[in-house]
Parts: structure tokens; C-alpha cells; sequence
């Protein structure tokens, strides 16, 4: 079976995702190609003749999707990252969308908490005619997000729609047909480094000594680097050093550094882009990785921050909200605490730095790999690529 692979996006983690998808498939027998952005780096991890180089912007990628996919006769084509591109799917025009299966993957930016978001799905869960009323092309994507997504599965643009959550698949189901959302595992990068964390700290060039807690991936709002800052001015308990890797999105780097050098612990900040070769070294080195991500960022999304932190053994410090809290407790993988508050935060890193190793299960943290491994995520897929129609 013949499966074209696409995403819009070519950040390093979306390269990597979809290289090593495209390798797994392969075990079970899925042969896939890739239609890739030019500037996106999948050839690092998959050989060039498995890449079909993408040519222009969103809507002009589209159509070369779908007229690759219908003249080199794939089976299906996978969407990997929907989220940033239903309108672009809603409006566009041509007719090969229609003449092959299309299976695409809703990663997390659509389930950021918004207010109007709910209203929407309510409106279209007992009007669900409505969504033929929004008129194409009129913008306001993330405002009408649900009205398109409802659109193109109606129009038989989408035929199956992969989530990463049950609780993104109660919500998807709201206005879309149960029988065609399927739930898939966000896959983890298993520890494949056989090295200490004295080693990971010499390899980054952190201090060998006391316990280090990392925060890691771009810094955005909704993901608590300043709530976190601005919380650690307030911390009194034992030592330990904060880590922050990532390059700063909606953040300005100014006000990151001026909240850095407000609070009294030692700090070490890497605010820029980490190779993807360099990542499995933040992780190793850290004792924990803080994840204290705001409401705003969706309780029905998994967090990519997350899967490596299992991935490489490591446990976690988390919002009690949504996925995130519930996989964090159900794999005992770290302690919570209440979702924007600054005493319950710091009293959960003073617990953990005083007991680190009583505060989480070393064989969770593994289990929670094997069971969302690329292997399953793979064989999963497999499945719904031979069914879906």
C-alpha cells in the first residue's frame, strides 16, 4: 500500500516526525513518500528519493498534493499537521481532492482554549447545517475553525480525522461524525543515548553538581515560562538550578531576561532554536522538566514536552488540567500542581527537589513509552490507511 505523507510546517521536531514515521510505516508494509516544503529539513532524517520537493505557498502545495497523489495513483494521501491549513483546505478548488482517500491529523494548536471555540461547537452540534452558511475565504481562521474543519468533512474533502486524545476526540465529536474520528498515539522518542547525566551536563556545558530542572521548547505565554519566572521570585525552598532551552515566540527576550535575573536561584538560559541532535542532552542532564503550561494552551492536547520528558526517563512537574495532568498521574510520571498558582507550584518543586526519587515511577515512565511508541503509532496507522475509503 502507497501513502503520501505531507505537512506545511518545516520546523526540525515536524521533519523528524514525519521522517520517522515514514521509516516505521515501512514495518508494516506502508510503503511512504513525503511531499515536503523546500526549506523543511526532512532530509535529514529520510532519503531524498522517498522526498517530493513542494514548490510554493500553503494553497499552491495543496493542489500539488493532490494532483501527485492522484497521478502517481498513491493510495491515500496523510495530512500531518491540519491545523494551521482547513481554511486553506475549505477554500481550495480541485477536483483530485475528492478522487483519493484523505486521512489528516489534528496535532494541538486546534484545541487552544478559546471561549468562542465552545460556542462554536455547541452551535454546530445542534445546527450542524450552519457551517454551509460561513462563507469561504473570509479569514478568522482560528474564530471559525470548527465551521471549516465540519465543512471539509462534509464535502468529503477529509475522509477520517486522527486525534491525539480521547479528550480531542469527545470534543471533535460534538459536530462530526464519531465513525470518522480515530484516536492515534502521540509518539515518543525512546532513550536510544547510553549515557550518564554527568556526560549529558559535560555535552551541554552545564555545572555537574545539585539538581537541575529544565523547562524546555519554545517560549510562548501559554506554556508558563513567565508565569513560572515570576512564581520562582517567590520560591524558598532547597536549591536547585532552572535550565530554560527554546527560543522565545510571543515573549520578548528583554522581558525573559529581566524576570531571569529577578529571582535567586542560578539560571541557565539557552534562548534560541536546540538542534534537534542536542535535545536528548537537555533531558538527560535535567533531574525533572517543569511543564507549568497555562489553561489557555487546551486541555484536550498533549504536550510535546511531555513525550520526551517519559521518553527519556525523566519526570515531570505539571498543570493539573487536561490531558497533561490526567497522563501525568495515570503514569505516575511526576507531581502536579493547581494550574496558575504560584504557592502550589513552588511547594511542588520544594517537595520534588527534597524528594526526587519518591515522587514519580521509573517503570511508568517506561511503559508510558512503549505504549505511545513510533512502532505503535505505526501500526495503528496501518489499520486506518487499509479502511478508510
Amino acid at each position: 500500500m502507497e501513502i503520501l505523507l505531507f505537512d506545511q510546517n518545516t520546523g526540525g521536531h515536524h521533519a523528524e516526525y514525519a521522517g520517522r514515521l515514514l521509516n516505521s510505516l515501512s514495518e508494516f508494509g506502508i510503503d511512504a513518500d513525503i511531499l515536503a516544503s523546500k526549506d523543511s529539513r526532512v532530509s535529514d532524517f529520510v532519503m531524498d528519493s522517498d522526498i517530493i520537493w513542494a514548490k510554493g505557498e500553503s494553497e499552491q502545495n495543496l493542489r500539488q498534493l493532490f494532483d501527485t497523489a492522484f497521478e502517481r495513483k498513491y493510495d491515500a494521501v496523510h495530512i500531518l499537521y491540519l491545523d494551521d491549513i482547513i481554511e486553506t483546505i475549505d477554500s481550495l478548488k480541485n477536483p483530485n481532492i475528492h478522487s483519493i482517500p484523505v486521512i489528516a491529523t489534528l496535532n494541538g494548536s486546534f484545541f487552544n482554549h478559546f471561549f468562542l471555540n465552545e460556542v462554536n461547537a455547541s452551535v454546530l452540534h445542534y445546527g450542524p447545517s450552519l457551517s454551509s452558511a460561513v462563507p469561504r475565504g473570509v479569514g478568522f481562521s482560528t474564530a471559525l475553525k470548527e465551521y471549516y474543519l465540519q465543512r471539509i468533512v462534509r464535502e468529503g474533502k477529509i475522509n477520517n480525522i486522527l486525534v491525539h486524545s480521547y479528550e480531542g476526540k469527545k470534543y471533535i465529536e460534538k459536530f462530526i461524525n464519531s465513525d470518522l474520528i480515530s484516536p492515534i498515539p502521540d509518539p515518543v522518542k525512546v532513550i536510544d543515548h547510553n549515557i550518564s547525566r554527568k556526560e549529558a551536563r559535560e555535552l551541554i556545558g552545564v555545572d555537574e553538581e545539585g539538581i537541575q530542572l529544565l523547562f524546555f521548547g519554545e517560549l510562548r505565554k501559554n506554556k508558563g515560562v513567565k508565569f513560572l519566572l515570576k512564581s520562582l521570585r517567590a520560591y524558598e525552598g532547597p536549591r536547585f538550578r532552572l535550565l530554560i532551552a527554546g527560543s522565545p515566540a510571543d515573549v520578548e527576550r528583554a522581558e525573559l531576561e529581566s524576570l531571569i535575573n529577578s529571582i535567586h536561584l542560578p539560571v541557565v538560559e539557552r534562548l534560541k532554536y536546540i538542534e534537534e541532535s542536542q535535545i536528548p542532552y537537555y533531558f538527560l542532564a535535567s533531574d525533572g522538566v517543569l511543564i507549568p503550561y497555562k489553561q489557555e494552551f487546551g486541555s484536550r492536547r498533549t504536550s510535546g514536552v511531555f513525550q520526551k520528558a517519559c521518553g527519556y526517563g525523566r519526570p515531570v512537574i505539571a498543570s493539573d488540567f487536561g490531558v497533561i495532568g490526567r497522563q501525568t498521574k495515570q503514569y505516575d510520571a511526576g507531581p502536579t500542581f493547581e494550574p496558575g498558582s504560584t504557592p502550589d507550584l513552588n511547594k511542588t518543586i520544594a517537595d520534588f527537589v527534597k524528594n526526587e526519587n519518591q515522587m514519580y515511577d521509573q517503570q511508568s515512565l517506561e511503559e508510558f513509552g512503549r505504549e505511545h511508541s513510533f512502532e505503535q503509532l505505526s501500526e495503528t496507522l496501518s489499520k486506518i490507511y487499509r479502511t478508510v475509503r
